[in-house]
């Protein structure tokens, strides 16, 4: 604000009274707009930690979708940002795997599963955030899938807890990141769905036409 008299020399001393008072209440809503998102993902008991879900609806069965996310190893072919996946040390898909993923831009980071449950359908990663070069602003940061039968198929249940590395900043973070987080994991189980359909898996998924729909939850 202290730069107003600079950008609009112009302006009467009215003018720009108006000014920096509808800048001060746009800034002191956005404050309380991103205080509000921090408080209303945060772990209860741990306010410096966030936990972000998503439920993903689709008419296919838990079985065959469980099928499909239990392969640690190609989750490449449904998120088509990332540009290759493995296994480090040949491992098997289960407890004590870690897959590394690299994405378009370079970013390469790692995740070691610390649960692997077939009859429950659950799926839960640690990413690895110590080690050199991990390329997202969390101190830790964990993830898991469930899969889920319903009355028309199943729900696939995507979450992340994160502790942030630089914390006046986390919520500015969450906000970016639950912009876009249902529409993003919905394209990526509507190509699962497809791939449990035993279709060729579309590059570009349109979830609704396919019975798949995503949205933001409370954990």
């Amino acid at each position: 604000m202290l730069l107003i008299p600079f950008v609009f020399p112009s302006l009467t001393s009215l003018g720009l009274c108006v000014l920096i008072g509808v800048a001060a209440i746009v800034g002191a809503l956005g404050f309380y707009q991103l205080k509000g998102i921090g408080e209303m993902y945060a772990v209860p008991g741990k306010p410096a930690t966030h936990r972000l879900c998503v439920a993903v609806d689709t008419p296919e069965s838990a079985d065959k979708m469980w099928s499909i996310v239990a392969d640690l190893s190609t989750i490449q072919n449904y998120s088509p940002n990332l540009t290759q996946v493995i296994l480090r040390e040949n491992a098997v898909p289960g407890v004590d795997a870690v897959r590394q993923c690299t994405d378009a831009k370079g970013k390469t980071w790692a995740e070691h599963c610390v649960r692997y449950d077939h009859e429950a359908r659950i799926l839960d990663m640690a990413f690895l955030a110590e080690e050199p070069g991990f390329p997202y602003p969390f101190q830790t940061m964990q993830g898991g899938w469930e899969v889920v039968p319903n009355k028309n198929g199943s729900t696939v249940h995507i979450w992340f807890a994160v502790t942030p590395k630089y914390r006046w900043f986390h919520s500015i973070i969450l906000a970016l990141t639950t912009r876009d987080l249902a529409r993003s994991f919905g394209d990526t189980v509507a190509r699962m769905a497809a791939a449990a359909r035993g279709e060729t898996v579309p590059v570009k998924a349109i979830p609704p036409q396919n019975g798949i729909s995503s949205k933001l939850i409370p954990c």
